[in-house]
This record gives C-alpha cells, sequence and structure tokens, in this order.
C-alpha cells in the first residue's frame, strides 16, 4: 500500500468534484493513481472477476493502470488525481469506511477549494491538505488492529509519541496505562508491534536525533539531552551501533 512507511512523494495531478446519474460502465486503465471519497450513493467496482462495494461516506483508491468496471447509483464524490515518484508499482486497490466522515468531507472540500481557485501558492497549500488527508488515513487504517483490545494500545502508542524524549518513561509506566502486568504488556506489546517497547521508544529518539543533529544548532551532549538521555556517553555509543557512525560525524 503507497501508505506503508510514509516515505513516498506525491505531485498532484487534479482534483475533481464529480456528479453522477446511475450507470454501468467500462473505465480503461489510467496513468495515474486517484483518491476519492463518496459524498452520495453506493458503487460496486469489478477487477478480474472479484467485486468491492464501496458506499456513501468511504474512501477509495485506485491504483495507476488499474482496469475496471463500475456499477453505481447517483453518485457525488471528490477524487484527487496523483502520481508518486518513483513509480512503486502499487496495484491494489481499497477502500476504507473511515469513523469520522466529517473530517475528510472538510478536507476534501478544502483541497478542492484551493486547488481549483489556483491563488498563489495553492500547490503548497493543497499539497499540505492532501498529506493531511494520508495522515489521517494512515492512522485510520493503522489504528484499526488495536481496536480488538478497547484501543488500549493505541492509548499507549499515543502516549509514547508524546513523551518519548522524556528521561522517566518506562515499561513500567506503558504497562500502567494499558492496565496489566509488565510481562504480558511486553508480550501485547511485541505481538502488536513487532518490536519491544524500548526499541520503538528509542527508533523514535533516534529519528529524532538526526534531525537535530543534522540541524547543526546542537552538540551532542544537547541532543542526548533533548531526546531524552540522561548521559551523553550512553547515547553516542547507541547511536554509533545503530547508525555506525559516531554522532559527532553527522
Amino acid at each position: 500500500m503507497f501508505l506503508d512507511d510514509g516515505k513516498n512523494l506525491f505531485r498532484i495531478l487534479s482534483v475533481l468534484e464529480l456528479k453522477w446519474d446511475s450507470a454501468l460502465r467500462h473505465a480503461n486503465p489510467r496513468p495515474f493513481h486517484a483518491l476519492s471519497f463518496r459524498l452520495r450513493g453506493d458503487a460496486t467496482f469489478v477487477h478480474d472477476g472479484t467485486s468491492s462495494h464501496v458506499s456513501a461516506d468511504s474512501i477509495a483508491y485506485v491504483p495507476k493502470d488499474f482496469e475496471y468496471s463500475l456499477d453505481h447509483k447517483s453518485e457525488h464524490l471528490f477524487v484527487v488525481h496523483f502520481e508518486i515518484e518513483g513509480d512503486p508499482g502499487l496495484n491494489d486497490f481499497f477502500s476504507v469506511s473511515p469513523d469520522d466522515t466529517q473530517l475528510y468531507h472538510y478536507l476534501f472540500r478544502s483541497l478542492f477549494d484551493v486547488w481549483n481557485r489556483k491563488r498563489t501558492g495553492y500547490r503548497y497549500a493543497a499539497s499540505s491538505i492532501f498529506y493531511a488527508i494520508l495522515e489521517e488515513l494512515q492512522k485510520e487504517l493503522s489504528g484499526r488492529p488495536f481496536q480488538a483490545h478497547e484501543d488500549k494500545m493505541e492509548k499507549v502508542i499515543e502516549y509514547i509519541h508524546k513523551h518519548y524524549c522524556e528521561h522517566d518513561i518506562s515499561v513500567s509506566k506503558l504497562s500502567e496505562i494499558y492496565g496489566t502486568s509488565e510481562t504480558y504488556f511486553r508480550r501485547v506489546f511485541q505481538q502488536k508491534c513487532s518490536t519491544t517497547p524500548l526499541k520503538y521508544v528509542n527508533r523514535l529518539r533516534l529519528k529524532y536525533a538526526e534531525e537535530l543533529l543534522h540541524s547543526g544548532y546542537y552538540s551532542v551532549r544537547e541532543v542526548s539531552e533533548k531526546v531524552g538521555f540522561e548521559d551523553p556517553k550512553y547515547f553516542s555509543r547507541f547511536f554509533k551501533a545503530q547508525k555506525k557512525i559516531p554522532p559527532s560525524k553527522v
């Protein structure tokens, strides 16, 4: 999926508001990707004999060069046509019914308005809104595995992302938020995130440390303090072990 790692760069080609009456039609492959938010009307996409139903208030992604037929009722939608840098060769259609439909309605409407008014700097403004849509969509999709545990793990993840630079963040604190023993929490976290809580925290710290070091504004000691390491020497050893170069060489 084009949202998997957040490293893809996107270039918007057009943002359209479409309204159609009921129809059964064939769509030829198009040399761009499409992301739509359906305000009204259901539709069924058929590709290689597989049917995918998309209802009102749903988001659908149609990859580049995707051939399909479409059976739809009277419908109204916003659609963004875009390119992905490097052409990752994606071929999987998907749709999702988001929890907060009003948010997506607002974002797609704003994107449509900004793009089509074409005021000075509109491409930057439109790209900003589009990335906000992708951010919300990625959170929507990645959050779903946690729902079986009543979103308790999602609450822990949110806490980590807000507090990972603090010295006193600990497995003990995280397991307390989750509401279970440290041993059980470690096991569930490993199952859900494919890593340990400490490695998850340190991965965030490492990424932020790289950004601070590249900025040139801070010393290694200052960066160590800002990302949650009390001992600069330990931070330097950790950084070198992960990045294969000492932080002073970044």
